[in-house]
């Protein structure tokens, strides 16, 4: 319902390609894809690309804290942007102030701002792997909650959505 009320909306603004900009990257590397990979739902492409708001103000502001420490209200603060903390709505708040640190960030003289989208993989590939490998001795892999009798696709559900 999100992907068709946001296309229906963009093409009454005329159309064109849009993509997510998101308040970090954990919601939907680590909650959208896990949760829509356990109950077997298909996401459109719009999830599989999109624009971390938090490390593009860091390209822009590396003198901040770091990029995971970021909020949106401190992004607005370090940005002198006047926001409406009385709106009623956190979520409503919390969007509305993340389009004025988006635009005041896009009228800085950058140019690297929003050129190089974060992607979602949408399949993992199996690597080549032998019993002669040498694995690095302080290397360890713990997936709390995955049978220890798991398919390779049961292994790349479990991880779905994440960096790896």
């Amino acid at each position: 319902q999100f992907s068709q009320l946001v296309s229906g909306d963009v093409a009454l603004l005329g159309g064109g390609p849009y993509m997510l900009c998101t308040d970090g990257q954990q919601l939907l590397r680590q909650v959208l894809h896990p949760e829509a990979s356990r109950k077997n739902l298909v996401l459109p492409d719009t999830f599989f690309s999109f624009f971390d708001l938090r490390r593009e103000f860091h390209v822009q502001h590396p003198s901040t804290c770091p990029a995971r420490e970021l909020t949106v209200a401190t992004m607005a603060q370090d940005l002198g942007l006047e926001t409406d903390a009385t709106e009623d709505d956190f979520g409503v708040w919390e969007v509305k102030t993340m389009v004025a640190v988006i635009l005041h960030l896009l009228e800085e003289p950058s140019g690297q701002l929003f050129s190089k989208a974060e992607v979602v993989k949408q399949k993992y590939e199996t690597g080549p792997c032998s019993k002669a490998d040498v694995v690095d001795s302080e290397t360890v892999v713990r997936a709390r909650g995955l049978p220890w009798q798991s398919s390779d696709q049961d292994v790349a559900r479990f991880f779905k959505g994440l960096n790896i």
